[in-house]
């Protein structure tokens, strides 16, 4: 399970894994979502972990909305792994059965439907990203934090 150190220390996870899953590993990277953010060497820092993922390993989980960016990075660097979750592929699901299990809730938040993105700084590479993602028109406004 490669998450933020956040992420590892929560437990979050922890009842559905002892559910599921008989040997895991939990991998703190601290500095991966940093480096995302700011387009650094995201495939360098990934290898740092080689040595703590065994060669048997069979499955990988990305713990973190930013990993799914840079799977493909995890995927070279982690070659034997061949089955791999990503958490940006589980919350929708989990958003939709919310939302039908409190059908009161979806209500509040779908005021106007209009998308909006905010950010507290510029930044040319989550710009980059929103437009890929999502509409060209679509300007990311700037808030003070």
């Amino acid at each position: 399970i490669f998450a933020t150190p956040r992420t590892c220390e929560s437990d979050v996870y922890e009842d559905f894994l002892k559910a599921n899953i008989k040997n895991y590993n939990k991998i703190p990277m601290a500095e991966l979502a940093f480096l995302i953010e700011n387009g650094g060497d995201t495939a360098s820092y990934i290898s740092g972990f080689k040595d703590v993922v065994s060669s048997d390993t069979e499955m990988g989980a990305l713990l973190c909305t930013h990993y799914g960016i840079v799977r493909d990075d995890f995927k070279k660097v982690f070659p034997n792994i061949k089955r791999w979750v990503y958490q940006e592929e589980i919350i929708p699901d989990y958003i939709k059965n919310y939302f039908q299990e409190f059908p009161e809730r979806e209500a509040f938040f779908a005021h106007n439907k209009i998308l909006q993105i905010y950010a507290t700084k510029e930044s040319e590479i989550f710009n980059k990203y929103v437009n890929d993602w999502f509409d060209d028109d679509l300007k990311v406004e700037i808030i003070k934090s």
